[in-house]
């Protein structure tokens, strides 16, 4: 369940911090688990809906796509 060898690392910009949000949201989407992560029941924020998310990561500016 848990990658070995994993990391941590701050994020210093909003921009770096909404392609974390995007890379995080699209998980459930690239393990074929739901077809968009709106629909997937175990993904969202105690602070944030899904909604909101999805929201702030289609305002950033396009510099990175999974």
């Amino acid at each position: 369940m848990w990658q070995y060898g994993y990391f941590d690392r701050v994020l210093r910009r909003d921009e770096a911090t909404l392609n974390v949000v995007a890379y995080i949201l699209d998980n459930p989407v690239r393990a074929g688990l739901c077809r968009d992560s709106r629909d997937c029941a175990f993904v969202g924020s105690t602070l944030y809906s899904v909604a909101d998310l999805h929201d702030a990561i289609a305002s950033r500016p396009v510099t990175w796509r999974p």
